[in-house]
């Protein structure tokens, strides 16, 4: 299923971090961390399980992954805004 690319709020408008700052971090765009979750189809995963997934898998810092985590579920509707 191909999604449309999310575009994340900046900062104080829903909480998520800026795309820069992101980028900044994690060498990726927002974009591109979501493309990447759905691809490997972290809908159907708990929280833990994707933040492992990100750490284990990515070599992402285990604070941007539970930023890149949260920010994902907000987008994709598993998870309330704030």
């Amino acid at each position: 299923m191909s999604r449309k690319p999310s575009t994340p709020k900046a900062p104080g408008a829903g909480g998520l971090t800026s795309r820069v700052t992101v980028q900044e971090g994690t060498a990726r765009r927002w974009d591109d961390w979501f493309v990447l979750l759905d691809e490997w189809g972290a809908e159907s995963h708990k929280h833990g399980e994707i933040v492992r997934w990100l750490t284990e898998e990515q070599g992402v810092d285990h604070w941007w992954a539970q930023t890149l985590t949260v920010g994902y579920e907000q987008e994709r509707g598993m998870r309330a805004p704030d």
